[in-house]
């Protein structure tokens, strides 16, 4: 038997049928008494266990006292094997679970863990997480990543350390990869993409987000490997690259004018991005849209809306300083069964806005509006919107001054038993912390919080921060009526 110190929530590994090893996020709290020669558990494998936060606290039964262990499938093992557990407070059994798949996200792995599970899990491992391991080096991916010949999907999101001559090793010999995910991996450069482009053929998302290294040669590089014998790319996540022009995304999306199959594509905070990358652009197949932050003007909007059509069902526009209700008019009418639009930060726009959504939707799809900070929305306008989208799920109307209680209970009325989620604030100063004078912020009463009990049994989430002219009868009222509220925030202003 072989002794281990594990917290409530550890890694256990045993390399080579020998020692044990463990790393824990916090100091030890039980012991653990693991047999690694038990019949069945020959072989290496990685386990995560997690033990509940009664036993740790040594308020569980024995009898309830097992934990169970998640675990990468070992060579030779079909099934869930039992391995016996002896301690201070615990007894029993743990099951070893074969999988396919680790996550090992927020760990503190490293190389000697990755060379290891190349050795012994590189003919079944198919999903493998190491987002944010810091302590994993170009030389653990390339010898021991590279090993897991089957991998299909891999998360090495955040690793800093990570290098593109070792991301060029996986794609000499993981060629089954199906989606890779490299964002905030910062000495990743072109050279990379262009090998995990023209070899791994089966590759439909990559994910390239805040990658200071990437330019226009990238882009290219995505759209030239072979199409008759590559699969289609669907999802592709550029955001933050700030060397990528516009130029770069019109030859990517809109290359040949060959339709697209990219179903999801995000090129928010792109500094350099303009207008011009959405210019006869062709994306039938698009179904998500994330331009945040970007310099895109009316004209932008409807180009896209013209190259997307009705497929689109998800549009982030966050921060879009100079888009106004003229484009929004053009997407609505180019997207009419859009389910999710996202308006944060939008300055320039106002009533017209939600009046163009309201003539250009005209399947009544939409189920989650984000209209934060857009202060130029007065009450009728939200009244008139609330009442014609009765699938509204999710609503965000973080500091929008005009609205009342009229509105909201419309809102509650029409939605009903599908809101699930309302953030509404109200808040009384200005950006230098001086209280606004004129009383025109949110005056949202009891009225408000009696309609959502009455009409929205299944609202599990409300934020009402900085009501000041509720009161306990109002919230009595919400609480009996809103029998799954998970989450409820009627504190200061956020």
């Amino acid at each position: 038997m072989h002794m281990c110190k594990v917290t409530h929530v550890a890694v256990l590994r045993a390399i080579d049928n020998q020692d044990l090893f463990f790393e824990a996020r916090s100091e030890p709290t039980l012991l653990l008494d693991l047999a690694p020669t038990s019949p069945g558990v020959a072989g290496s494998h990685i386990a995560l266990v997690a033990f509940p936060a009664a036993l740790v606290r040594g308020g569980m039964q024995k009898s309830k006292s097992a934990a169970h262990i998640e675990s990468a499938k070992p060579s030779g093992i079909s099934s869930a094997t039992k391995v016996p557990i002896d301690g201070p407070g615990i007894a029993g059994t743990v099951s070893v679970l074969p999988r396919r798949e680790v996550d090992l996200g927020g760990w503190n792995a490293d190389d000697r863990l990755l060379m290891s599970m190349g050795r012994t899990h590189g003919q079944h491992l198919q999903r493998l997480s190491l987002r944010d391991c810091h302590r994993v080096t170009g030389r653990g991916i390339a010898e021991g990543v590279a090993r897991l010949l089957i991998l299909r999907h891999l998360d090495l999101a955040g690793c800093v350390r990570v290098s593109s001559e070792s991301i060029k090793a996986i794609a000499s010999t993981c060629e089954a990869l199906e989606s890779l995910d490299l964002s905030d991996c910062l000495a990743i450069d072109d050279s990379a993409v262009k090998e995990i482009s023209l070899r791994c053929r089966r590759m439909h998302t990559l994910y390239l987000a805040r990658l200071p290294l990437l330019t226009d040669i990238a882009c290219q590089s995505i759209y030239e490997r072979p199409r008759r014998s590559s699969t289609p790319w669907q999802c592709l996540s550029l955001s933050g690259c700030e060397r990528i022009t516009s130029r770069g995304i019109l030859a990517a999306i809109a290359r040949d004018k060959v339709p697209s199959a990219i179903t999801s594509l995000d090129l928010s905070h792109m500094r350099q991005v303009s207008d011009l990358a959405l210019l006869g652009a062709k994306l039938p197949a698009l179904t998500s849209l994330d331009l945040r932050g970007l310099a895109i003007r009316d004209e932008g909007l409807a180009w896209a809306g013209a190259g997307t059509g009705p497929a689109l069902r998800e549009l982030r526009l966050d921060g879009c300083l100079s888009v106004t209700a003229i484009g929004i008019a053009a997407i609505a009418d180019s997207c009419s069964d859009l389910e999710s639009i996202s308006l944060r930060r939008c300055y320039g726009l106002g009533d017209d806005a939600l009046h163009a959504l309201h003539q250009g939707l005209s399947s009544r799809r939409l189920r989650s509006v984000h209209l934060d900070y857009l202060r130029d929305i007065h009450a009728p306008a939200l009244r008139t919107f609330f009442a014609s989208f009765p699938e509204l799920l999710e609503v965000s109307l973080i500091e929008v001054h005009k609205l009342d209680d009229t509105a909201v209970e419309i809102l509650a009325r029409t939605a009903g038993p599908r809101l699930r989620r309302l953030r509404v604030t109200e808040d009384h100063r200005d950006g230098d912390g001086a209280a606004r004078g004129g009383g025109s912020g949110t005056r949202l009463r009891d009225v408000a919080l009696r309609a959502l009990g009455k009409h929205c049994p299944d609202l599990e989430e409300l934020t009402c921060a900085g009501m000041r002219h509720s009161t306990d009868k109002g919230v009595e009222a919400l609480l009996r009526g809103c029998s799954r509220l998970l989450c409820l925030s009627l504190g200061g202003a956020p």
